[in-house]
């Protein structure tokens, strides 16, 4: 929330996490589903080789797979945008923050989902090539971004951690609703 007189500064720049905090799903296992019911096959092999290829090319893997079974990504029409989450986007977008997205979701689904959702960050930083965005690499990837400026963040797992120690404020976002962390 806004900084009441008294109260902490605000940020200067509002940094979200994607899945399970800006939508309520996590976009790996939606087309991961969506693959089981298109090509169960295919998922079967992705899954098998993600086990030897590590997590980042696992996604990436999977998301090419989704794109093959299903052209016209029907798997999106079950993200759901997560209201509160969405509208504290806008809240600091009318304050003309940067908002960016930092997510552990391969780039090319996070552009499509954030789309579907009508969220267009300042940056997006995600999962390419062999770096799965999560925990310390992606705050390692958000410092240039933030460093030196009062930062707030919205995120939702325990691999969030280091974000929400390094944040000036931070908010998680869980099933009973969003807590206010710092």
């Amino acid at each position: 929330m806004p900084s009441e007189p008294g109260g902490p500064e605000p940020p200067e720049v509002v940094v979200f996490d994607m899945d399970r905090t800006l939508i309520l799903q996590d976009s790996l296992w939606a087309q991961m589903r969506s693959l089981a019911r298109r090509a169960p096959f295919r998922l079967l092999a992705e899954v098998l080789k993600g086990t030897l290829l590590g997590r980042a090319l696992f996604k990436q893997r999977i998301h090419r797979a989704i794109e093959e079974a299903d052209p016209e990504g029907r798997w999106l029409e079950g993200i759901e945008a997560n209201p509160w989450t969405l509208a504290e986007v806008r809240r600091w977008e009318s304050r003309s923050l940067p908002v960016i997205v930092a997510t552990a979701a391969y780039l090319k689904t996070a552009e499509k989902v954030l789309d579907r959702v009508g969220v267009k960050p300042r940056a997006l930083l995600a999962t390419t090539g062999n770096d799965n965005l999560k925990g310390l690499r992606k705050l390692a990837a958000l410092k240039p971004h933030v460093e030196g400026r009062r930062w707030a963040y919205y995120g939702d797992s325990a691999s969030d951690r280091p974000l929400f120690s390094a944040a000036d404020r931070f908010w998680v976002v869980g099933p009973e609703g969003p807590r206010e962390g710092g």
